[in-house]
């Protein structure tokens, strides 16, 4: 199985502007970002939202970009870019779910759905509110969250939908604006043979450290899925790129060194955190173990 994220990249906030910060790439070429690469992390800086970008011709598409923000205190700190392959586009399909003026509820504000046409055509008619279905559930935990699978899950509002397009592996990602408040809800969903990550995890803070309250490994396609299989030495290293990002209120985008990795790890090869930032309350964390 394949993440197919070619590039990842991290922008950082130096006073009032984002300057490219590094990569962990499958591609020399790709140590360094593109223009397009550039202009989305800053358009996702500008809106504090996740961006997607696709590019469809008249035959297929050419370019899957995705670009992150995090927020503290509603002010951007980092922002990560995906760069996935083309095979990525076709069977997964990636949401920002924003709260609509009076947060009664998230409406759809943005997507990318590949082949999926059906499920792109239900998902613009659906509205939710808070605790209900994924998106609402994400927003009312202000966390992290992994749904596996979809098709049977009683919190995935789409699972007849998503049986009927493959989609099995569902991650919820909450992006905190002003007074710690959920403002948009990144969802990414994917089939089980074609992932965006090859783990994820949740972790989060409790009693003045971080703990791992969650994870789902995309190789292994058991259930219940709340169980990890990375080595100790590689937990304990995720541990402090966790408390890192806490601590330095930014994302983190390093390459795991080969000699941590065990035989079953070998495929494996870098670390993404992604920390929900609150100033009050406990912090939270999505970690992307990537190939």
């Amino acid at each position: 199985m394949k993440s197919n994220a070619d590039f990842i990249g991290l922008w950082y906030r130096d006073n009032d502007r984002m300057v490219f910060s590094s990569a962990i790439s499958d591609r020399m070429s790709w140590e360094k970002p593109t223009e397009e690469c550039d202009q989305i992390a800053h358009e996702a800086a500008r809106n504090k939202s996740p961006v997607i970008r696709s590019d469809e011709t008249q035959f297929d598409f050419t370019t899957f970009l995705l670009a992150i923000p995090i927020l503290s205190q509603n002010v951007v700190k980092s922002v990560v870019v995906f760069r996935f392959l083309e095979s990525m586009i076709r069977l997964t399909a990636l949401e920002v779910w924003n709260l609509v003026e009076d947060r009664a509820d998230l409406e759809l504000l943005d997507g990318c759905y590949g082949h999926l046409h059906h499920f792109r055509e239900v998902s613009q008619n659906v509205r939710f509110q808070i605790g209900i279905g994924l998106p609402g559930m994400t927003w009312k935990t202000a966390m992290p969250r992994l749904l596996q699978p979809l098709s049977t899950s009683e919190e995935f509002i789409r699972a007849d939908d998503a049986l009927q397009v493959g989609l099995e592996i569902g991650v919820g990602f909450p992006i905190l604006g002003e007074h710690d408040e959920v403002q948009s809800v990144l969802l990414m969903l994917s089939p089980n043979r074609l992932t965006f990550a090859e783990e994820f995890q949740v972790w989060r803070e409790e009693q003045d450290r971080f703990r791992m309250s969650d994870s789902l490994n995309c190789r292994n396609k058991r259930h219940p899925v709340a169980e990890n299989h990375c080595s100790l030495k590689l937990q304990a290293v995720i541990e402090d790129l966790v408390a890192e990002a806490m601590i330095k209120q930014t994302i983190v985008v390093e390459k795991i060194p080969s000699p941590l990795l065990t035989e079953e790890e070998r495929e494996l090869s870098g670390i993404v955190v992604m920390p929900v930032l609150r100033g009050v309350g406990a912090s939270s964390a999505l970690v992307l173990l990537t190939n």
